[in-house]
């Protein structure tokens, strides 16, 4: 097998501050919610660190709707999911925040 540069994204759990720019349903999963970002503050919880301030970045959360005003400030988990150039940012315990 050849080495390469790729990183090992998971496991990684970081406590972010961001503002959600954009929000899309997912076309497949009526409980998927495709998001795009931008972080203001980032904790990293445990594993490699990928949430750094002033990124833009993809993510996506898992909830029944979206009842949030489109740009938001939320605070969240964020773990890190995919490769080093074209990965996303899975959301857990989502909620607003001033």
């Amino acid at each position: 097998m050849p080495m390469t540069n790729a990183m090992m994204a998971a496991p990684n759990l970081a406590r972010i501050r961001a503002i959600i720019l954009h929000v899309e349903q997912s076309p497949q999963f009526p409980d998927k919610w495709m998001l795009a970002m931008e972080i203001e503050e980032a904790e990293c919880l445990s594993g490699p660190h990928f949430a750094r301030p002033a990124l833009r970045a993809h993510a996506f959360t898992i909830r029944a709707s979206w009842d949030l005003p489109v740009p938001v400030r939320v605070e969240a988990e964020a773990e890190y999911l995919g490769g080093a150039r074209n990965g996303v940012f899975q959301l857990k315990n989502l909620y607003p925040c001033r």
